[in-house]
């Protein structure tokens, strides 16, 4: 699936692998499209229609080339897609990709794996 990006602002690099939203940007897929804003100190993520998906966002951010939104919220992260859909609940301490479908959870210092 070919993901087109628009920035509607500034992008700030972290480093050469991973971008952190610093104002609003649209990602649009051929079936969807999430737009994620900042408000105040924290980021939402809304659909297309406007819909708030996920509010309260404390920070964010996405591999180059990936469908995939690493999303820290009170402190624990979760994974969404790029089309809004919650890939691993956002209440794990450290989350990692391993293998393409494959995971590495942390929650209270106890690593498990999910597929």
């Amino acid at each position: 699936m070919k993901l087109y990006i628009s920035v509607l602002f500034t992008i700030l690099f972290i480093n050469s692998s991973y971008s952190q939203v610093n104002s609003e940007i649209s990602l649009t897929t051929s079936q969807s499209q999430v737009l994620i804003s900042k408000k105040g100190e924290t980021f939402q993520l809304t659909d297309e229609d406007g819909k708030i998906v996920i509010s309260d966002i404390d920070s964010l951010y996405q591999k180059k080339k990936s469908d995939l939104i690493f999303i820290k919220k009170k402190g624990l992260w979760g994974v969404v897609s790029n089309y809004g859909k919650i890939l691993i609940p956002i209440n794990f301490n450290k989350t990692e990709r391993i293998y393409n479908e494959f995971w590495a959870v942390t929650k209270n210092q106890k690593k498990e794996y999910l597929v």
